[in-house]
């Protein structure tokens, strides 16, 4: 074994134990307080690796399901927290979207010395390494096989939706341990291993209405009376424990006791006349409670759950949510900092949102977002919660294409801020889906189609093309939407044909290529002869056709549209060599084509030398 500690893998030199866990949740205790032993001991027996057992084997898998609320997170957090030593590495991910799940497979790549850092803008290959270690995980190199040892792996899928995603990065081979949490029961199918489910309940009515009180700070002792009204307020609620913090932590906020709040709403008929609705999901009539009384007496708070409630509910950044110079309370007056804060602390005091005390980010449980923009949509003010929380976004992007500037394409000195705030955009785009199918006008969409288009052009650069695919697909979609427009002069459109080229030239369709460079190229010199000088996009869709010619082996004519977009970039104001890099390099490689090696090199090497220039040698991370 090498020294310092350390162990081989697969050739790979990682240091165990591994510990891989949001940073919300790190070192973080349950909040619902409840012991599970239970729960717990079905779990450890099912899953956790048995004493002498070393080599391959099948999956150990198990499912928690249940209704929002039920504590699934909490669960699996507490068997981490638990059980974390009895394994040689855990991976705690959130689970609930395909893009989550590559980013985070692509972190533990890197962080676990897998891959290197000049793979990592490959982020489906590092994914696709990390899930095959999985499979393989040695933790020797001996000599013979007989005195192999395989790593002691959890891996945990929290919040996990979609069979189909889950499948995509099941690890391969069979080695190791799963858990997973979902709310959809049916998440559990032959191609996954799983040993045991279970469907995770609320908690006894003894031991809910302990937390009912301790969350109420109302617990007298012996008080009988106290008992029976928080026994029956668990009851109502099924004992879910986020309805039971939300409820208790209302009760506090608002200086009643159990029993006065019993009193108030003496049965479970009078409460949920209260929200003006007969629900009997427990998991979000605390939820709908709270946001009635936010409703009605703090508009301000609610506007601020509103905008939370738009975003990726996993670590928003503070800077996200302060105040602007245009944030106005509902009185008209401007929003001041300290006021943010006590909004915010109101919505964590009530359980709707949490906080991280030392980055400040803000999560919030997805059963929140959803009767939060219920809510939004119901009382009218929808649109306006939606475009604040693109506006917030479109200030925090980096963009590449806004007062668009040649040479710029690929600069990786962006692209750690494109990544802090790429999830919020994939977020707003299902949003505004169901939005708009609610009926809902008046929404943000042409500068979300701007922050689409953006996204999908950053996923093309990390080389992970599929994944601006439904970008792209939402752009055009939006943009139809609209209404008549000028096709011709119609900025959003030619972004979208860009969009497409950019697909089409990653996945080497020159089909598709020729004929969304021709069409750019046509809207482009449409604007041309409208205003009557060349623009920048002009070079751009010149150098895109070319490129189109090129894959059908017409070099001639591909030659000639690179000589005119470096013509027409030499004539534009404040015109510098690095603008000239994309005609060069694409003329580099039609020499290399032709056979022409020698000129092919001279020519990439004068694009290089101007790119360094400009950019510096960090842009060497480049897919360029």
């Amino acid at each position: 074994m090498p020294p310092g500690g350390k162990s081989m893998v697969n050739e790979k030199r990682v240091k165990l134990p591994f510990n891989f866990v949001p940073p919300r949740l790190h070192g973080q205790k349950s909040k619902y307080f409840q012991p599970r032993e239970k729960e717990l001991e079905e779990i450890r027996s099912t899953i956790l690796p048995s004493q002498g057992r070393q080599g391959h084997q099948s999956h150990r898998g198990f499912l928690i399901t249940g209704l929002g609320g039920t504590g699934k997170t909490e669960l699996a957090l507490q068997f981490v927290t638990e059980f974390e030593k009895q394994f040689h590495a855990v991976f705690f991910l959130i689970a609930n979207s395909e893009t989550r799940l590559s980013e985070q497979y692509s972190t533990i790549a890197l962080d676990l010395g897998l891959v290197d850092s000049s793979d990592t803008t490959n982020q489906e290959l590092c994914a696709e390494t990390f899930r095959n270690w999985l499979g393989d995980p040695a933790k020797g190199a001996p000599e013979t096989p007989e005195a192999r040892t395989l790593v002691n792996w959890l891996l945990v899928f929290d919040n996990a939706e979609d069979p189909a995603v889950i499948r995509k990065f099941w690890p391969g081979a069979k080695s190791g341990s799963v858990l997973l949490t979902s709310r959809n029961p049916l998440l559990a199918s032959p191609e996954l291993s799983i040993s045991g489910k279970m469907q995770l309940q609320g908690f006894s009515t003894v031991d809910g209405a302990n937390f009912l009180r301790f969350r109420a700070q109302d617990e007298k002792p012996k008080d009988l009376r106290t008992e029976a009204d928080a026994e029956a307020i668990v009851q109502w609620v099924q004992g879910l424990p986020l309805a039971i913090d939300q409820l208790g932590r209302i009760m506090r906020c608002e200086h009643l006791s159990v029993s006065k709040f019993r009193e108030m709403y003496p049965t479970k008929s009078d409460l949920y006349g209260r929200l003006h609705k007969v629900d009997e999901d427990g998991e979000s009539l605390a939820t709908v409670w709270a946001l009635n009384e936010l409703y009605e007496r703090q508009k301000d708070t609610l506007a601020l759950l509103s905008l939370v409630a738009m975003l990726d509910p996993e670590c928003i950044e503070d800077r996200t949510l302060k105040p602007r110079p245009t944030s106005l309370n509902a009185d008209g007056s401007a929003m001041t900092l300290p006021q943010y804060t006590a909004y915010r602390e109101r919505l964590a005091d009530t359980s709707l949102i949490e906080v991280d005390q030392d980055t400040q980010e803000v999560s919030i449980p997805r059963v929140v977002q959803d009767v939060t923009r219920d809510m939004a949509v119901r009382h009218g003010f929808a649109a306006s919660a939606f475009n604040d929380a693109v506006n917030r976004v479109a200030e925090q992007w980096p963009f590449l294409n806004r007062d668009y500037k040649t040479g710029s394409a690929t600069n990786v000195e962006r692209w750690e801020e494109c990544h802090r705030t790429y999830r919020h955009i994939r977020h707003l785009m299902d949003v505004h889906a169901e939005l708009t199918a609610r009926a809902v006008s008046s929404l943000a969409s042409t500068e979300l189609i701007e922050l689409l288009l953006e996204a999908a052009q950053y996923r093309m650069e990390c080389g992970v093309s599929h994944e601006a695919i439904p970008l792209l697909d939402a752009a055009e979609k939006t943009y139809k939407l609209r209404g008549p427009h000028p096709l011709a002069l119609d900025d959003e459109q030619v972004k979208t044909y860009r969009g497409r080229i950019g697909l089409a030239a990653s996945s080497k369709n020159s089909v598709d290529l020729l004929h969304y460079a021709q069409l750019a190229w046509e809207i482009e010199m449409a604007r041309h002869q409208k205003i009557g000088h060349a623009t920048s996009i002009l070079a751009v869709a010149y150098n895109d056709l070319a490129v189109a010619w090129a894959c059908h082996s017409e070099w001639e004519k591909s030659i000639g549209l690179l000589k005119e977009s470096r013509s027409i970039r030499e004539k534009l104001p404040g015109f510098t060599r690095d603008m000239l890099f994309s005609p060069l390099y694409h003329l580099g490689l039609i020499f290399h084509h032709q056979g022409n090696h020698d000129e092919a090199e001279r020519v990439l090497n004068e694009a290089i030398k101007d790119r360094e220039e400009a950019f510096g040698l960090a842009n060497v991370a480049s897919l360029r």
